[in-house]
């Protein structure tokens, strides 16, 4: 584990290193600009959750690329003016179809696919949070955005 990712959140640590670790084997490009020191208000499972369905998303679309210089996934955490703000970006092939703001399945079996970006949709709206998908140059951009917890007077 040399190298693990410090954010200054356990469980968020734990996740990116994970998904790093495997982009690696996969050879995929990796960064990571991440702050989860504010992300503690999270439940633990549902921030495992919301990282690790949004980064296997994200290595299952770059996995195949066939430019190795399209094989990357970008990480950014951030806290600003009250919300924590987390997005993550990489390029995709072909056309996505989208429904209710976020992309359809393209594995062709909606019974039994597709369910990842609803499930982080529902996590993050327990938090009061939104999420956003949009697309750009081939590039795929998601965005979660949480309002920060006040802190104790």
């Amino acid at each position: 584990y040399d190298s693990s990712i410090r954010t200054g959140n356990e469980v968020l640590d734990t996740v990116l290193t994970e998904k790093s670790l495997i982009c690696k084997k996969e050879r995929i490009q990796w960064t990571c600009m991440a702050d989860g020191s504010r992300l503690n208000f999270l439940n633990p499972v549902d921030l495992y959750a919301i990282f690790g369905n949004a980064l296997d998303n994200a290595i299952e679309s770059v996995r195949n690329l066939q430019e190795p210089e399209k094989r990357v996934i970008a990480v950014t955490v951030f806290h600003r003016g009250g919300l924590a703000v987390l997005q993550i970006e990489n390029y995709y092939d072909g056309t996505l179809r989208f429904q209710d703001g976020l992309p359809l399945s393209e594995k062709g079996d909606d019974a039994y696919h597709g369910f990842g970006m609803k499930s982080i949709r529902r996590t993050v709206e327990k938090y009061d949070g939104s999420i956003a998908v949009h697309t750009e140059d081939q590039i795929f951009i998601l965005s979660v955005v949480f309002p920060l917890p006040s802190p104790p007077d």
